[in-house]
């Protein structure tokens, strides 16, 4: 993907660098700030120096350098979303295993426009881009890479699903990302969601006595799914891995991490 397109990506990195400010000085620009905020967001310099244990582990995963550049060369990865796909949940991992030598590729849903009936209208850009969020509030599109039907389990050695309320909840839907899932499950290859993404694995039929961990408000439908459900950071049962929230990407990035070696 040409990163000359991806402007939500420049957004992210440039508000990475954002973070020379101490805990009491970010308070008061947080207060001075709320003001302006029209709609509920997700604040990545926040999370990087609000000065709790989990906010320093993730300020290092966004901001250290790759030592090691081929790490991953020759693993390849998709990243499968839709619109409504948490930012740093994608753009995350998409960074990190791209700038160490893996193939990252971004799979979204074909572009179907809904009935007119039912209201909803798309801009021509999603034929090609999907729309990233930051909790409730847009923050701009990305350009995939392929489409659903231009991929197959044999493409990948691992399946990376963000999270985002409405993301999951569109991509549970798409019979083709969840056949994907599961072959790819079923070839024992690693499946990773976060957050929400736990949601499509729900769809997939494949959490049958699986330990599983998401998003709190997610706990009792992955139990029902036949999940047994555990709330810690990062879970990893065989070739499936689970987390709950952005702030426990470092452990979500270095179980994939692990699989994959």
């Amino acid at each position: 993907m040409n990163k000359t397109t991806v402007v939500s990506l420049l957004l992210l990195m440039k508000t990475m660098t954002m973070h020379a400010q101490d805990v009491s000085a970010l308070g008061k620009e947080y207060l001075q700030n709320t003001a302006n905020v029209l709609v509920p967001t997700l604040s990545t310099e926040l999370m990087m120096t609000a000065g709790k244990p989990q906010n320093e582990r993730l300020k290092k995963l966004l901001l250290e350098k790759a030592t090691n550049p081929s790490e991953f060369t020759g693993k390849r990865i998709a990243l499968v979303a839709t619109d409504g796909y948490e930012e740093i949940e994608l753009l995350t991992p998409y960074n990190y295993f791209k700038d160490r030598g893996a193939t990252v590729t971004i799979v979204a849903p074909k572009y179907n426009q809904t009935p007119l009936h039912e209201g909803s209208l798309y801009p021509e850009m999603r034929k090609t881009h999907i729309l990233g969020v930051r909790w409730m509030s847009n923050q701009g599109w990305i350009k995939f890479d392929k489409t659903l039907d231009e991929v197959a389990a044999n493409d990948f050695d691992a399946l990376i699903l963000p999270g985002g309320l409405a993301n999951p909840d569109k991509l549970r839907l798409e019979k083709k990302a969840i056949s994907l899932i599961q072959e790819m499950f079923k070839q024992g290859k690693t499946i990773a969601a976060i957050c929400h993404g736990p949601q499509v694995l729900i769809n997939a039929g494949i959490l049958t006595g699986k330990r599983v961990t998401a998003v709190e408000s997610l706990l009792a439908d992955l139990k029902n799914a036949g999940g047994l459900v555990e709330d810690t950071a990062v879970v990893v049962d065989g070739n499936l891995i689970t987390s709950r929230t952005p702030l426990d990407l470092p452990d979500f990035i270095g179980a994939i991490s692990k699989r994959l070696k």
